[in-house]
């Protein structure tokens, strides 16, 4: 019996190890899948992962960018307004300027017209001295005369 037991045990252990080898193998396989793919999943995550740093590096240096805009757009803005105050000043001295060059003209024309109006007055005034010159050196001579006169006759008068 033994001879039988140890063949029904030999085709007992072929016929079961035959099924267990193939679940063995297909395990096997598929562990060796998992592994694969394990290392796929991994591999996909790292590139997940940089790319998904690598977005947010770009947002940020996003980020940096729309702040210097906005504070480009600021400073253009602040330089705007300066410069409406600088046309504003600007229009106000120009229009200053046309007013004191408006009464400067009149002034000119004024002065213009004393230079005459002085001329004219210095004139008749050295006219009018003159005269009066001429009267007083009249009379002056003519008193002279008289004052001779009177003294030839008290001269006479007296002799």
């Amino acid at each position: 019996m033994s001879r039988k037991r140890t063949a029904l045990q030999a085709v007992c252990e072929t016929e079961l190890d035959d099924p267990f080898q193939e679940v063995k193998k297909s395990l096997k396989k598929c562990q060796q899948a998992i592994t694969t793919r394990s290392w796929d999943v991994y591999s996909s995550q790292e590139e997940v992962d940089w790319k998904k740093h690598e977005i947010e590096e770009d947002e940020a240096e996003l980020r940096v960018y729309e702040m210097n805009i906005q504070r480009v757009e600021s400073e253009m803005e602040r330089k705007r307004e300066e410069l409406t105050l600088l046309e504003h000043k600007a229009r106000v001295s120009r229009d200053e300027l046309e007013g004191f060059e408006k009464e400067e003209k009149s002034l000119r024309v004024a002065q213009d017209r004393g230079e005459e109006f002085l001329k004219t007055l210095l004139k008749s005034g050295k006219d009018e001295l003159e005269e009066v010159i001429k009267e007083a050196l009249s009379e002056a001579e003519s008193s002279s005369r008289r004052r001779m006169k009177v003294e030839n006759m008290e001269t006479e008068d007296n002799f």
